[in-house]
């Protein structure tokens, strides 16, 4: 079902879209971190989290 119809399984009701505005990976790397993973070794965890920005950060914790 293309995304302009309405009644498709992302749609909220109205022609509404649910979109996400926090990447995985951003979600991950402060998971990430909280186990113990240093920013040295972060890129070979998540090697695509250079693609986002670092800020604000996600601060799931304060």
């Amino acid at each position: 079902m293309a995304l302009s119809e309405n009644g498709g399984v992302d749609d909220i009701g109205l022609g509404g879209r649910i979109l996400p505005t926090t990447s995985t990976d951003k979600f991950f790397g402060e998971m990430a971190t909280w186990f113990g993973v240093g920013s040295g070794d972060m890129p070979a965890v998540l090697p695509n989290l250079s693609n986002f920005s670092t800020e604000p950060d996600l601060n799931l914790l304060g």
